[in-house]
């Protein structure tokens, strides 16, 4: 069965629990939307347009105390959820998050957990906002990207998808500056070679909880507003 994750706010930090395991991927996607926003701001019309996705999310208010309550709260249930203790002959769980709860945890917590374990440089200050909407083909991940000219916003669609090995990856489709698409060569060459439509490793799949268990990612499932994922939780030894 899925279902939410609420669980009282007196658990573990997530910070001190889950590590860094989602901050490289964020790291990541705030370069990509960083690079094409500072680079191709120029270049391209239909720059200024607005994504309806992002007119519905950006609403939310991450000073608001119901929405830091709720970020909170998802960083509570997810500890929880990773430290509780398991049948060893039954050792799968799953779990649901919302859109709507991975968002108000990036716009209350995402930077200040990576400025925690990056370093107050690793936060690009020309990033005012990320918001992300879970669709039934994968996610949308988008950044409001300030430049001399004003902001826009950066966005890019993804599936998520696990290795051999069982680690997260998004296979980017699609990345658009407001409505404008960004043809594939542009982004190979404003990234480097190192930021382009493809592959990217968010993570690993496998989390030691430094109790002498591992809890791995044995699938991930977007739908409307919503993902799902099943992990399993074994002892170290086995």
């Amino acid at each position: 069965m899925w279902y939410s994750l609420r669980v009282p706010r007196s658990a573990r930090s997530f910070v001190e629990v889950i590590d860094a395991y989602f901050v490289h991927g964020a790291i990541a996607l705030m370069s990509l939307s960083v690079v094409l926003g500072s680079f191709v701001i120029y270049m391209l019309s239909g720059l200024d347009e607005v994504p309806r996705w992002w007119h519905e999310r950006d609403a939310m208010n991450t000073a608001d105390a119901a929405v830091i309550e709720r970020a909170e709260r998802i960083e509570n249930a997810i500890t929880t959820q990773l430290t509780a203790v398991r049948d060893p002959e039954n050792p799968r769980w799953n779990a649901k998050v919302s859109d709507e709860q991975a968002n108000a945890w990036i716009g209350v917590r995402l930077r200040e957990t990576i400025i925690t374990h990056m370093g107050e440089d690793a936060w690009d200050s020309r990033v005012e906002r990320m918001l992300m909407r879970f669709e039934e083909d994968g996610i949308t991940i988008g950044a409001r990207v300030r430049h001399a000219s004003g902001t826009s916003i950066v966005s890019a669609r993804a599936r998520l998808s696990l290795d051999e090995q069982g680690d997260l990856y998004a296979n980017i489709g699609s990345i658009r500056v407001g409505s404008t698409p960004i043809p594939s060569w542009v982004v190979g060459v404003l990234g480097g070679g190192n930021i382009q439509p493809g592959r990217m490793r968010l993570g690993p799949g496998a989390l030691e909880l430094g109790d002498g268990r591992t809890a791995r990612l044995i699938a991930i499932r977007t739908r409307d507003q919503w993902v799902d994922v099943a992990v399993e939780t074994v002892s170290d030894s086995r």
